[in-house]
């Protein structure tokens, strides 16, 4: 299995990562749901990755970085969440390419623009 991971392009990967979600995460997103989220972020814009099995040319992980503003004492940060970062289980049979793509995920998901809350989804 050949793994290629990706920044995703919100607009043009839309139908792609609503469908993996869809799948992998919950049925309730939807175009709406992925807009609000992803597109229309009062934050701004969000940033996700992707991790494609070349040899299948099929999705089997994701992750994203969502913007938020948060009030510390008298001020105010600029944060990111990191969430939904996994391998898609089911598309995965092994556990070692499912580290792969965990790791991989991982490591192209950091940035320094803020800071980061990690939560695990």
């Amino acid at each position: 299995m050949a793994i290629a991971i990706r920044e995703a392009d919100i607009e043009s990967d839309r139908l792609l990562l609503m469908d993996a979600l869809f799948h992998y995460l919950t049925p309730l997103s939807d175009g709406p749901r992925f807009d609000w989220l992803y597109r229309n972020n009062p934050h701004g814009q969000v940033r996700a990755w992707i991790a494609m099995d070349r040899d299948r040319d099929v999705i089997v992980g994701s992750a994203a970085a969502f913007p938020r503003r948060l009030y510390v004492g008298d001020g105010e940060e600029f944060v990111w969440v990191l969430a939904r970062r996994f391998p898609h289980q089911r598309s995965i049979p092994q556990s070692r390419a499912r580290l792969t793509v965990a790791a991989g995920l991982s490591k192209r998901s950091r940035f320094g623009d803020g800071r980061f809350l990690l939560r695990f989804s």
